[in-house]
């Protein structure tokens, strides 16, 4: 039975690699920080809407007693 030696990956080979780990890591951050900022948009645009309603119920309770 013959034994195979592994094969050595290159120094060059092994850079790509972290090379394309790193784009990959840049491009999801950058898309992390955009959905972050969505995130903080819509929260607003909730507290709003929130507001909104508050202020229509208030209201309306307030023709009710009257």
């Amino acid at each position: 039975m013959e034994m195979t030696v592994p094969r050595q990956k290159t120094v060059a080979s092994i850079e790509t690699k972290m090379d394309v780990l790193k784009r990959k890591i840049s491009r999801v951050k950058k898309l992390h920080e955009e959905l972050c900022k969505e995130l903080i948009v819509l929260g607003a645009q909730r507290e709003e809407a929130m507001a909104r309603e508050v202020l229509v119920a208030m209201k309306k309770k307030r023709q009710e007693l009257q």
